[in-house]
């Protein structure tokens, strides 16, 4: 019985995290992404860092998805609205970065307050 008392609380950490998961993929701008090691870490990545597309793509560890994979993946997030391509300093260059909705429902989403009150 007290070894699981003592798992209290990685079980409301795991309830947490699992909540957490679970509102990512019901929501219609972030579940795109969160379907997908690499996506997931593609859209974090484009809020942590300003950068191009294709510095973007390979600055990922993860490697779920191949290269012309993700720039289709990338192509169809611009096309509807959650990613965005703002011109950068190059002519030919275009900066990465997620919609304003995607970029507020993302910070929304893992908000220190947001995660204290589930866990």
């Amino acid at each position: 019985m007290d070894d699981l008392a003592a798992l209290h609380p990685l079980r409301t950490h795991l309830a947490s995290a699992f909540e957490t998961e679970k509102t990512a993929l019901r929501h219609p701008d972030l579940a795109p992404f969160r379907r997908n090691p690499t996506t997931w870490e593609l859209l974090i990545g484009t809020l942590a860092e300003e950068r191009n597309i294709q510095q973007a793509i390979f600055a990922l560890d993860t490697d779920c998805l191949g290269y012309s994979s993700l720039i289709r993946f990338v192509n169809n997030q611009i096309a509807d609205g959650r990613l965005v391509a703002v011109p950068g300093q190059k002519r030919s260059e275009k900066i990465l970065r997620p919609s304003p909705q995607v970029a507020e429902a993302l910070m929304t989403l893992i908000s220190p307050d947001r995660t204290s009150e589930t866990g």
